[in-house]
This record gives structure tokens, sequence and C-alpha cells, in this order.
């Protein structure tokens, strides 16, 4: 696996790893409508947009995009996917170490992350703490997540 910053076109795989995952993984956790409204979040032309923003890793293993995640400006972890083909192998946590290497290159002491129902046991397991518990509506539809953080040093 080779873990390597993004660039603009990479932006078809990054929005088909995104919207792939939400709908295979997350719908243990969510219900139809609200998974469509999030897997509907994004097109290339927005990921384009986020990789010239963000710093935006991915994972390719054999040529295919297989995660990435994102880091802001301001030391938000903003997203962690990871192809529904390829979880549990490692890819998430090798994403996150590398952003978090970022992060404390940056002078970043905290690392902050909006998580979703699904990913929030990945996140506790790495070290970062419940502050809240967030509700927040998207087309109509509601949701929970919670706002993490970590001190990195």
């Amino acid at each position: 696996m080779e873990i390597r910053r993004a660039k603009l076109r990479d932006a078809y795989s990054i929005e088909n790893i995104f919207s792939s995952t939400v709908r295979k993984i997350n719908r243990k956790d969510y219900n139809q409508k609200q998974i469509e409204v999030w897997a509907s979040f994004a097109e290339s032309n927005c990921w384009k947009t986020i990789i010239s923003s963000q710093k935006v890793w991915v994972a390719e293993i054999k040529n295919e995009l297989v995660g990435f995640c994102s880091l802001t400006t301001n030391g938000v972890f903003n997203f962690l996917y990871v192809h529904h083909n390829y979880q549990r192998q490692g890819i998430a946590s090798a994403l996150q170490e590398v952003l978090e290497s970022e992060a404390v290159d940056e002078n970043h002491h905290t690392v902050y992350a909006k998580v979703s129902i699904t990913a929030r046991p990945f996140f506790q397991r790495k070290g970062y703490k419940v502050k809240k518990i967030e509700h927040h509506e998207i087309k109509g539809v509601f949701f929970s997540r919670a706002i993490m953080e970590k001190e990195l040093f």
C-alpha cells in the first residue's frame, strides 16, 4: 500500500469511494433516506475543490485508490473513508497516522473530527475523546455525529 497526497485527477475515484462506502458500510447505522442524502453529498467538482483547499491523502493498492482522508488548515480531521472492499486491512489506521503526523508538523496541538456513528469506535480506539454529540440537518434529513478531539502533544 502506498499513501500519497491526492491529485486533482483522483477526484472521481475519491467520489466513488465516498459514495460506495456510505452506501455499503454506513447503512448499518443509518436509514435509507439518510444514506441517500449523505451519499449524494459531492460530485467530482466538489472533490476537486476539497483536494485544492485541504491536505488530502489517498491510499493506493496496485494503482487502485482504496481510501482517503483530509486535514483542513485549522486542524480538522475532515474525511476518512475506506472502500467497502478494503475494510479492516489497516488502511484507515495508516491514513490516520499520516494525517496526525502532518498535524504535528503544522504545530496543531489538537486534532478535531466530526465523526459518524459508524466511525466513532475507530476514532475512540485511536485515542479520540467525544466532546459533544451534535445534531444537524442536511436537505431536511437529520443526522447525529460526535465532535471528537485528540491531543497530539
